[in-house]
């Protein structure tokens, strides 16, 4: 214990140690509740914050994935019915022009038949005609002949 009082007393430590603790202590009491306190709650509160925060923009960055996959997927379907309306759309305007193209084909293959039984017809009856015309002109001929 005397080591101890030399080492005070070396040190210059009297009897207003005692006093200077208990000063201490009530600075202390003071000062850890109107200035610690509130300072831990703002680191905790700053924390809070900020991790809160990059767990938000981590759950926001799954959020824009999932809505640009969302997105892709309604863009590719779109495209599908875009695709399968304008094969429907080509498909019905190809029959059309099908049904269309016999039509007319219909229509010019019976013009040609009118027209080449009315050749025919005319044809027979010039035939007809030169017949008739040579068998006078071989009479005529065998008259003369004779």
């Amino acid at each position: 214990m005397d080591q101890i009082l030399n080492i005070f007393k070396s040190l210059g430590v009297d009897g207003t140690v005692l006093h200077q603790f208990v000063v201490f202590t009530i600075i202390f009491i003071i000062l850890h509740n109107l200035l610690f306190k509130k300072l831990q709650f703002v680191i905790q509160t700053r924390e809070e914050k900020t991790t809160k925060l990059v767990d938000n923009a981590e759950e926001n960055f799954i959020k824009a994935e999932e809505l640009a996959s969302q997105y892709k997927e309604k863009i590719e379907e779109a495209h599908q019915k875009a695709s399968e309306i304008l094969n429907k759309r080509k498909g019905e305007i190809v029959k059309a022009a099908t049904a269309k193209m016999k039509q007319e084909q219909s229509a010019v293959d019976s013009e040609y038949e009118k027209n080449k039984n009315e050749f025919l017809s005319e044809l027979d009856s010039k035939k007809i005609d030169v017949l008739k015309q040579s068998s006078d002109l071989s009479k005529e001929l065998v008259n003369k002949l004779v």
